[in-house]
């Protein structure tokens, strides 16, 4: 894939995560508005950038659908859901 040869993309490894998307259109043509998300959370997966896509490892996501003429692309913001309890040193999962 284009993707692999020209960026260097490192794993995420099994999450969870939040994944947002900023999707900019560069037309106003009409679009089913979650088909890019589940598109793009399948190449993350075939990437091997995150393990799956279920619901155990994307916790929350969201797209935001923008307009540029002309200048179509999209910006995916990977976010690891994981802090450390700096108490106990236990690591914590929020839901």
């Amino acid at each position: 894939m284009w993707i692999k040869t020209h960026y260097d993309i490192k794993p995420m490894g099994s999450g969870p995560f939040a994944i947002y998307f900023e999707f900019v259109h560069g037309d106003l043509r009409r679009r089913d508005a979650d088909n890019g998300k589940t598109s793009l959370l399948d190449l993350l997966v075939d990437l091997r950038i995150i393990d799956d896509d279920n619901w155990l490892v994307v916790r929350k996501s969201n797209e935001d659908n923008l307009y540029d003429k002309g200048n179509p692309g999209v910006t995916i913001s990977i976010i690891p859901l994981q802090t450390i309890d700096l108490t106990s040193g236990k690591e914590l999962t929020r839901l």
